[in-house]
């Protein structure tokens, strides 16, 4: 397939890029710095893209957003929101202009959409509210605005895990100075899951007949307290210290404590039901693996 990648040099795109490539799919990254010869340069602020993209293209593949783990400020919310609708328009866009669609169109959104809850929630759970929900759901709007004929898959992904990116080197600081502890009262559940077998589910879905929402999640929920001590055993660090009280969390983190004091209990049984298989289903397995980067 000729693939249009949007987001490809953040942390998913960057190890996505092979993977795809590896399968023999062409792969053409839109950036707003072309450095490569299949980089496409872009600016979905001014709803731009370069007149060196070609048809046609059978596949998007949308990552593109400001990571919502920088803090919550009205500029920084603002930014979050834009970096996500404003891909997405300009993508519509264009493809409205050129009037040829691709075959399939993946974009991510996130577990963040539902609600906070202890029970397992899958994709047809009612959806939450407050700013990481309504984000979600605005970034998950622009499926309105796509040709039917067009396959429409979209990953609510959970925290990622990968040695060197994303959530896990910021998780690992205070264990490695034996501080590491759980968070609130560490019963909230975390969803996660290995960055391969995100980028292999996302390859999957491109060649797959997935379609709608799916939980980019590993099949083994666990709590806070759980992660907490899974990740010490794998660090060969001790796990004694107390609790974070939520409130702490709260005054040092803001509205957006709610990311790590919220429980998301997500299931994912859809996608597995389609044969697809994890390589790291449990956080155990993924921890080892990850860490060895």
């Amino acid at each position: 397939m000729r693939i249009l990648l949007a987001g490809g040099s953040g942390n998913v795109g960057q190890n996505l890029v092979p993977i795809l490539e590896s399968k023999g799919h062409e792969v053409w990254v839109l950036t707003r710095n072309p450095k490569q010869e299949k980089d496409i340069h872009w600016n979905p602020s001014k709803n731009e893209i370069s007149s060196t993209l070609t048809l046609p293209i059978d596949a998007v593949i949308n990552l593109n957003g400001f990571s919502v783990s920088n803090r919550w400020t009205a500029k920084n919310k603002k930014t979050m929101r834009d970096s996500r609708v404003e891909a997405n328009n300009t993508l519509v866009n264009w493809f409205k202009k050129a009037e040829q669609n691709p075959k399939v169109w993946i974009n991510a959104s996130a577990i963040g959409i539902y609600p906070s809850q202890y029970h397992l929630q899958d994709e047809n759970s009612p959806q939450g509210k407050g700013f990481l929900a309504e984000l979600c759901q605005e970034w998950e709007a622009f499926q309105t605005q796509l040709s039917p004929e067009i396959r429409k898959v979209i990953l609510r992904i959970g925290i990622v895990l990968h040695g060197e990116s994303g959530a896990l080197p910021t998780l690992k600081i205070p264990f490695q100075f034996g501080l590491g502890s759980a968070i609130g009262n560490g019963q909230q559940y975390m969803s996660w899951i290995d960055m391969d077998d995100l980028c292999n589910m996302i390859s999957f879905a491109l060649e797959n007949n997935v379609s709608g929402p799916v939980n980019a999640v590993a099949p083994e929920p666990v709590t806070n307290s759980d992660f907490s001590k899974t990740l010490a055993k794998a660090m060969h660090r001790a796990y004694w210290a107390p609790k974070v009280p939520a409130f702490a969390v709260r005054l040092l983190m803001g509205e957006m404590a709610s990311m790590v004091l919220n429980s998301h209990r997500i299931s994912s049984k859809k996608i597995t039901s389609l044969g697809f298989e994890f390589s790291y289903p449990t956080l155990q397995s993924s921890l080892q693996h990850q860490l060895k980067k």
